[in-house]
């Protein structure tokens, strides 16, 4: 890391700033579970209708079923959002790094690992609406 302490200290500090959670809780031990991803919304949308076909004694029935997925991104893109925190096998996000030895007065050196805009990401795939048409006969 070649960037200097008030780089770092201006990084962190821009990065607290920009959640409401952390900025608020400022020199305080952050509560399990404080800091959160928004909400995920996701409604679904099923059309289904059902034709009875006559043959004798047997009935047959066909069902035309529409399905959307995620309506509410077919609404608006900016709703239907899901939110996850990119880590790896479920570990914790490691923003504040220890690095070894002290600063002068006996501080403890950090290190902070610049986070691209939020510590949390929009998944592309899901966050996407899909439509699928349905076919079933039975007998």
């Amino acid at each position: 890391d070649t960037r200097t302490t008030a780089q770092i200290w201006s990084d962190l500090d821009a990065f607290i700033s920009s959640d409401p959670y952390l900025n608020s809780h400022r020199g305080q031990s952050a509560e399990r579970n404080g800091a959160r991803t928004p909400w995920n919304h996701r409604a679904d949308l099923r059309i289904s209708q059902d034709i009875r076909l006559d043959s004798g004694k047997n009935p047959h029935n066909v069902q035309l079923s529409l399905d959307v997925l995620n309506l509410t991104n077919l609404l608006s893109s900016n709703l239907g959002k899901f939110y996850f925190v990119p880590n790896l096998n479920n570990q914790n996000v490691y923003a504040l790094a220890y690095r070894s030895g002290r600063a002068v007065g006996g501080t403890p050196n950090f290190s902070f690992d610049p986070i691209a805009g939020k510590p949390y990401q929009v998944d592309d795939l899901q966050s996407r609406w899909q439509m699928q048409l349905g076919l079933r006969y039975s007998f």
